[in-house]
């Protein structure tokens, strides 16, 4: 996955390093300005298309984005690109002000490395999400009304760490039908495989 990321330098120093530790998977590349914002979403790096990009994510405070009406610019441009705004300590009424303009999603700019990783991975799969604090729970909400119970209850297996099998056997059903409801679920939450949907599981607390 290749994400691209605006914000002032001292945001990214540690972070990407952190990211790419924790999800191997994901290339940051990070701007520090709108103009090189614009360049590089606009042109691609090194020749590259644009389209080459899964995620952009774009600071709220980045110089000379012009606020709001920058970021609702800027969503336009990118589209169908999912479009992430990194808000630091902003009210849960902007929040929704930048995703009704546009955004795909609301991060706090102190997202642990980690959980961004997961973030990252469902903007990539097309989800709309907040993960400020006041938004958290309505988030796990969304995503888990995107799985069934049945989904869910395989999900949480899962979690505990049974196999296909087990789950299997103590909902009494085949275990291709397992196999089944394990494929939509790391398709639903874009993940690579069971083990990474269970860690995205645990940390969003949708089990």
């Amino acid at each position: 996955m290749k994400v691209l990321v605006a914000a002032r330098r001292e945001w990214g120093d540690a972070r990407v390093t952190a990211v790419a530790e924790a999800h191997p998977n994901i290339q940051i590349t990070q701007v520090n300005s709108a103009e090189a914002l614009a360049t590089h979403a606009g042109h691609g790096v090194n020749g590259r298309d644009a389209s080459e990009w899964d995620v952009v994510l774009m600071a709220f405070d980045l110089p000379r984005a012009n606020g709001h009406r920058g970021i609702q610019a800027t969503s336009r441009s990118l589209a169908p690109l999912p479009l992430g705004v990194l808000l630091q300590g902003g009210s849960n009424e902007l929040a929704l002000r930048l995703m009704t303009s546009g955004a795909a999603g609301i991060l706090p700019s102190d997202i642990s490395p980690n959980l961004l990783g997961h973030a990252l991975h469902l903007l990539a799969g097309g989800m709309r999400l907040s993960m400020l604090e006041g938004h958290r729970e309505l988030t796990a909400n969304k995503i888990t009304s995107q799985l069934s119970d049945r989904e869910l209850q395989v999900l949480a297996g899962i979690c505990n760490g049974r196999q296909n099998k087990e789950i299997a056997h103590d909902f009494n059903v085949q275990e291709v039908t397992v196999k089944m409801h394990v494929r939509a679920i790391i398709r639903k939450l874009g993940a690579h495989n069971r083990t990474h949907a269970a860690m995205l599981a645990r940390d969003l607390h949708l089990v």
